[in-house]
């Protein structure tokens, strides 16, 4: 894996999907006998099923008749046929074909692995071609050191120029009469662009540019340094501006994941120039690290009990809290909900209820708002009658463990 490059974690995902279908088979044919199952198959599944044909309209009479002289067995009979059991059935075959799926795909991603190691991997022709690229068209030295250069300068000249304007803050905001959600999305999108393209653009002239001597190789390296460098500080202006968003107005999954993207971004940005000194081809070990990385985090952190916990500290300390939302959240949140109903017990602000919500209207009913406890108090409630209602929870497929303790503290509460 470490000697993969980008262009190769891109296609690896497409050649296991490949080799998936062409490997598979010969794997399965030397594991299992077709001619001894199909001999078998003769003899017992064939008949059972015939039996089984046989069986179901006299199955259906009798049941017929047995429903009608009983009707706790009637009522046995409803449930066992009922759609909600012919869903489920579809949902299970659903499983079955995905299981299948997923085990035919790995089947054929271990052969596939088996013939890298022992170097018996041939390229595609997709492939083959990419690699021929930078010897049939590529750019002169000059031509990109002019490219990087002016690149460079443009983005100093914004960095120094703009300086208030990245990490102004609240006084620029005042000054300039924007507010905090056009700071914030202005900022954070636009910079984060320009990461991604930087990049992007540092590795394409990495592949297509002619060096021919070590102090090219090393212009050209500090240029695109420089260049990561200032888009380091671009980086921390959009951490800036995501930080201001949160702080007006809490926290939310989507910022939650600007936050984890961003920490995650920046090592990645040092370690992109520090295999552009030493070994290029380890930057996409370093890709795969973050990507592995930010999901790691994510997990981690638990974000909806996370966001819950955060927001509800903001409250204690501003007095601001977005009942809506934090009712929304899943059950992992659920012990700071019951904590939300402690602290907001005399919060008197009252909330638009979002099944009110209606863009063309100005004026809205009075039912159509409640203080926080209220609405927290009613997502409770309402969580409780349904997980009491419904047990599909309780089911493996749907079951964890955030929705068992969850329910059980619900309990306490309901009861």
């Amino acid at each position: 894996m470490q000697n993969l490059g980008l262009v190769d974690m891109a296609l690896l995902p497409l050649r296991v999907s490949g080799h998936a279908l062409t490997l598979t088979p010969p794997v399965v044919g030397q594991s299992v006998d077709t001619e001894v199952m199909w001999r078998h198959g003769r003899r017992s599944f064939f008949p059972v099923l015939r039996g089984l044909l046989l069986a179901a309209p006299v199955l259906l009479v009798f049941t017929v008749l047995l429903a009608m002289a009983d009707s706790i067995f009637a009522h046995t009979v409803e449930t066992a046929f009922s759609l909600d059991i012919v869903a489920r059935l579809f949902n299970w075959a659903g499983h079955g074909v995905l299981i299948v799926l997923a085990a035919w795909l790995l089947t054929g991603g271990l052969a596939y692995g088996v013939i890298r190691r022992y170097g018996r991997d041939d390229q595609s022709r997709f492939e083959a071609t990419l690699q021929q690229i930078p010897r049939h068209f590529s750019l002169g030295y000059i031509e990109t050191i002019t490219l990087l250069t002016a690149v460079n300068l443009l983005f100093l000249v914004f960095v120094v120029i703009q300086f208030t304007y990245l990490f102004g803050g609240v006084a620029y905001l005042q000054v300039e009469n924007f507010s905090y959600a056009e700071y914030a999305r202005r900022g954070f999108f636009e910079l984060l662009l320009v990461v991604i393209l930087s990049i992007s653009l540092i590795l394409g002239l990495n592949w297509l540019t002619r060096r021919e001597s070590k102090g090219q190789i090393k212009l050209f390296n500090g240029l695109s340094t420089l260049l990561i460098g200032l888009v380091l500080v671009m980086l921390a202006s959009a951490f800036r501006r995501m930080a201001l968003y949160e702080a007006q107005f809490g926290y939310t999954e989507m910022r939650l994941l600007v936050y984890v993207f961003i920490l995650w971004l920046a090592p990645l940005l040092l370690w992109f120039v520090l295999t552009l000194w030493r070994r290029p081809d380890r930057f996409a070990v370093g890709v795969l690290t973050a990507a592995l990385g930010f999901l790691v985090t994510l997990n981690l952190l638990n974000p909806d009990a996370f966001i819950a916990r955060q927001n509800l500290a903001r409250y204690v300390a501003t007095g601001d809290l977005d009942a809506v939302y934090l009712a929304s959240l899943s059950e992992d949140a659920t012990p700071y909900l019951l904590a939300a109903l402690i602290l907001t017990a005399g919060d008197t602000e009252e909330q638009r209820m979002p099944s009110c919500y209606d863009p063309f209207s100005r004026v809205m009913p009075r039912d159509c708002y409640a203080v926080p406890y209220e609405i927290v108090k009613e997502a409770l409630h309402g969580r409780y009658q349904s997980m009491s209602e419904n047990n599909e929870w309780r089911q493996w497929p749907s079951f964890h463990l955030a929705r068992w303790a969850a329910f059980a503290q619900l309990r306490e509460i309901g009861d």
